[in-house]
């Protein structure tokens, strides 16, 4: 069976978001189907540097951060012309992080990989596919956010969405682009972030495929899968990171604004920016849980609420809310449009519309919402651990 070699900016115990956990998913899918798999990461604390195999049988080698700070949190240096001239440096160093080189050959020349399957490289930088294909590996690609096109991965600039990649981002990115043909195969987690790099000239010669992401396998999906919910739309639930992109703060405004006597309850769950987890915390209208376990928050909430208002590449959290039986209302940009079948699964609105958030409320409450729920679970069953194994098993055959 094929040696695959994951690489991802950071990785088991290292948690960031939802990528690394759809690295993880992956990792352990392939070992259960029987490939030899190991993945490369970036570490911040020392002690953890070198490699090691972990309970599910992938190895795992973690480098040392060699950038020039590590690049996963908002730097904070208080001189502002040392701060502007280290991110300056970090972005350049990271079109092609020389740092690595070492790091990259140690790695691919002991596990020796039939294919090295990259996610997100910020740190590491695309350096990768240039050393992989020297090596002789086939080069697989998972487009999970915008690193590649944009260098503040998000496609966002002043709290306003790109419609198209600026100069800046296109001159500097140009390096990337060219890298792009040493790729073999490119996924994107949803059609749209897929067709946002190849139609700006991306991975020109590369196997394309849209490979959504799957439902943890231990949120024990199949036995979930069987009873849709029978309930009422009263309880509307947010669950995630508290970031101004999310929309937090305009679901707060939305929530604000409603009449009064409303017979609606808004549950928040999640940490992030002070500010808003303030806020939350002192509005009588919310009820503020903070950190809170996926299933706990599902079992409370009969609709869930993704009002964010940047490009998701996806939103993993809309699948999990459908393997729960639970319909969603998603604020309509990038890829979350692609996983809502309107007035089936859920509806899709202008979360900086009162009006169309009013609306939606009182709809869910219109719509029959045992068969939504029915019509979710059903929905589930494409995001399955097993149907997204089985394309990316197809793809590593086909290059």
């Amino acid at each position: 069976m094929m040696k695959i070699l994951l690489f991802n900016s950071v990785f088991f115990p290292t948690k960031l978001g939802g990528a690394e956990q759809s690295v993880y998913n992956l990792a352990d899918g392939l070992v259960s189907m029987g490939y030899e798999v190991a993945v490369a990461s970036i570490v911040k604390d020392p002690s953890l540097v070198g490699s090691r195999r972990l309970e599910n049988g992938v190895k795992a080698f973690y480098f040392p951060d060699r950038n020039i700070y590590w690049p996963f949190v908002t730097l904070e240096t208080p001189n502002k012309v040392k701060r502007v001239a280290q991110k300056l440096a970090q972005r350049l160093l990271d079109l092609s992080n020389f740092r690595y080189r070492k790091d990259i050959l140690s790695v691919i020349d002991q596990f020796q990989p039939d294919i090295v399957h990259t996610n997100n490289l910020k740190g590491i930088s695309v350096l990768v596919w240039k050393i992989a294909k020297q090596r002789g590996c086939k080069v697989v690609h998972t487009l999970r956010d915008y690193y590649i096109q944009c260098h503040r991965e998000s496609r966002r600039k002043n709290e306003i969405n790109c419609e198209a990649i600026c100069k800046e981002c296109r001159c500097y990115s140009t390096p990337k682009r060219w890298g792009s043909e040493r790729v073999d195969g490119i996924v994107g987690i949803s059609n749209f972030i897929l067709n946002s790099h190849t139609e700006d000239g991306y991975f020109k010669k590369s196997h394309q495929r849209v490979i959504y992401n799957s439902i943890s396998p231990n949120d024990n999906f199949e036995e979930q899968s069987q009873t849709p919910r029978s309930s009422e739309a009263k309880v509307f639930g947010y669950i995630g990171r508290l970031e101004y992109d999310k929309g937090v703060m305009q679901l707060v405004d939305r929530v604000k604004q409603l009449p009064e006597g409303s017979d609606y309850r808004f549950v928040f769950a999640g940490t992030g920016e002070k500010r808003i987890e303030s806020q939350l915390e002192s509005d009588p209208a919310i009820d503020y849980r903070g950190f809170t376990k996926p299933a706990d928050f599902f079992a409370e909430i009969d609709v869930l609420i993704v009002p964010s208002l940047w490009y998701e590449p996806m939103g993993r959290v809309v699948i999990e809310a459908y393997a729960h039986g639970i319909p969603v209302m998603v604020h309509g940009a990038g890829g979350l449009l692609e996983l809502v079948r309107q007035g089936e699964t859920g509806l899709v609105i202008d979360i900086n519309s009162q009006s169309e958030f009013e609306s939606a409320l009182q709809t869910f409450g219109q719509l029959d919402y045992e068969t939504l729920s029915r019509h979710c679970l059903e929905q589930a069953k494409n995001y399955s651990n097993r149907e997204m194994l089985s394309k990316y098993s197809e793809l590593y055959q086909a290059i």
